[in-house]
């Protein structure tokens, strides 16, 4: 979870029941849930969530290792912006073979 730069927002990563990425946007002032974003198509981990310095971007990881960028409007809500594919890392597979018996 990621607090928003003013301390109003508490967003939250989360599992949807569909095993799914699901972010919660929790208004603290309010002290009610104001925004459930689901995204059917992802795999959910449960870290990587963060916002920039001015909190008008959140980026958060998926399974696959990718991450998506996640707009913040001036209302705290958020939307899907886009999503930036991972490469592995190019040594990735020679330091697996040396580990394995």
């Amino acid at each position: 979870m990621v607090l928003s730069p003013d301390g109003r927002f508490l967003y939250v990563k989360n599992l949807s029941k569909r095993q799914r990425l699901e972010l919660t946007v929790i208004d603290l002032r309010e002290g009610r849930i104001v925004q459930t974003l689901d995204d059917p198509r992802e795999a959910h981990t449960h870290h990587g969530i963060a916002l920039t310095r001015e909190g008008r971007r959140l980026c958060t990881t998926v399974a696959d290792g990718g991450v998506w960028e996640v707009s913040v409007g001036s209302d705290g809500l958020l939307a899907w912006t886009r999503k930036i594919a991972l490469k592995p890392r190019a040594d990735k597979t020679r330091r697996d073979r040396r580990l394995r018996p």
